[in-house]
């Protein structure tokens, strides 16, 4: 008996064993390519999400690139082909490596957002009437604008950099409280807007990333959920995470010019993007980070008569309420949800008129035919009557010496008959 409880005991003590080291063995291979270890828990459902939504900020960076021909530093390439490794990581149930290259792709893609200043110089000039470079916008009304008071920060520090005055602007369009002095001064002596750049771009306050340059025209935290914010702490330095890409990948070339060639993995990340958006789980994150469709910018100022006829309404933000300094809300003049377009009617040709001008047009070729054979008949009769008058004249000057040739003759014929009476 005692044999048989020592035999079960050692069974059991080995099946522990066993069993520990199997897990363990699990969280050291779901841990690969992180060159530590956290009590942190990473499960698929937080990868499948981070990928999913990482994808959808891609897209929009994709959409930008594309649109304005906004290619810096491959950093579009670098986030398309990372999250795209990180959905293959994902399949082989590395989750915590595939968070990480998600977490970092996206952090690339914003890079492309908030540099591309084609794109801010249109946004600022539609939905706040003003940028650097198109200056004031004539068309610009009152529903265009970001309601919302996040984006007068931004713009008051987009000002600041341009030394230009927002308070000026025709359009009082900032909270009332970035018109005081104090606000102002703030702005104006802070006009790099340190206090919005104060985001590391890998993780926060992850001092392993080397970039950490922070943001001029969007709000990170906006892109990152708390969960993941948390989990960007524990992303390692770019710089080893590249070199394990390498080595995963040899074959991928990390350059713009290769992705805008490579359309399998464009097409796997839109897919990805679009499965993200239609999650109806996902729509605040959707609705906080939905950036406005890349147009072009039509500076021509209106007549008055055209002036703010059509006005673009932003997707991003309903009506909302302006909070003054004071207790009570002024609400806003309501957003116009249809657009107003002026419909410009296709001109359609009268059959009669058109007959009406086909033969008018015929009777002036046929007017023109008249006259050049008349003309030409003038000419030749003309002709005809100079050849005539040589004639005459040639016929005249014959009868003429004949004339004076029988006169001749005859004259001698006389003188001839009177020699011959006289010798006779």
């Amino acid at each position: 008996m005692k044999k048989m409880n020592l035999i079960l005991g050692l069974v059991v003590g080995i099946s522990s064993f066993c069993l520990v080291s199997c897990v363990t063995t699990s969280t050291a291979n779901n841990n690969v390519n992180t060159g530590y270890y956290t009590s942190y828990s990473y499960s698929k459902h937080q990868a499948k999400n981070t990928i999913a939504q990482t994808s959808y900020v891609i897209n929009q960076a994709y959409e930008i690139s594309t649109y304005y021909s906004y290619w810096v530093d491959n950093r579009l390439s670098r986030a398309m082909y990372y999250n795209d490794y990180a959905r293959r990581l994902y399949s082989m149930h590395k989750y915590r490596s595939a968070i990480n290259y998600s977490l970092l792709a996206r952090d690339y893609a914003l890079d492309v957002i908030d540099g591309c200043d084609d794109y801010w110089e249109t946004f600022y000039y539609t939905y706040f009437g003003w940028s650097n470079r198109y200056g004031y916008n004539y068309n610009f009304g009152y529903a265009n604008g970001y309601r919302d008071g996040y984006y007068d920060g931004y713009y008051a520090a987009y000002c600041a950099r341009h030394h230009h005055d927002y308070r000026k602007d025709p359009h009082h369009n900032l909270h009332s409280d970035w018109y005081t002095n104090e606000r102002y001064d703030r702005v104006v002596t802070n006009a790099s807007n340190q206090s919005m750049r104060n985001q590391s771009h890998s993780g926060g306050t992850n001092t392993n990333n080397s970039r950490g340059t922070g943001f001029r025209n969007i709000n990170r935290n906006e892109y990152y959920t708390q969960e993941e914010n948390t989990m960007n702490g524990n992303v390692p330095d770019e710089k080893e995470m590249e070199t394990d890409f390498r080595k995963a990948n040899p074959n991928v070339e990390i350059s713009d010019a290769n992705l805008r060639k490579d359309n399998a993995v464009i097409t796997r990340n839109r897919e990805n993007s679009e499965t993200f958006s239609t999650n109806t789980r996902n729509t605040t994150l959707i609705n906080n980070t939905r950036l406005e469709k890349p147009t072009r910018v039509e500076t021509k100022r209106p007549t008055e008569e055209k002036k703010n006829e059509e006005t673009i309404t932003p997707t991003r933000k309903d009506n909302l309420e302006r909070k003054d300094n004071k207790e009570n809300t002024t609400p806003i003049r309501e957003v116009n949800k249809e657009r107003k377009r002026e419909v410009t009617p296709i001109k359609t040709e009268n059959k009669e008129e058109k007959t009406k001008i086909d033969n008018t047009r015929k009777r002036n070729v046929d007017t023109e035919k008249k006259t050049n054979d008349k003309s030409t008949n003038i000419k030749n009769t003309r002709k005809r009557n100079t050849n005539e008058v040589r004639t005459n004249t040639r016929s005249k000057e014959n009868n003429a010496k004949t004339d004076s040739n029988t006169r001749n003759r005859n004259n001698n014929s006389t003188s001839r008959g009177s020699n011959t009476r006289s010798r006779r």
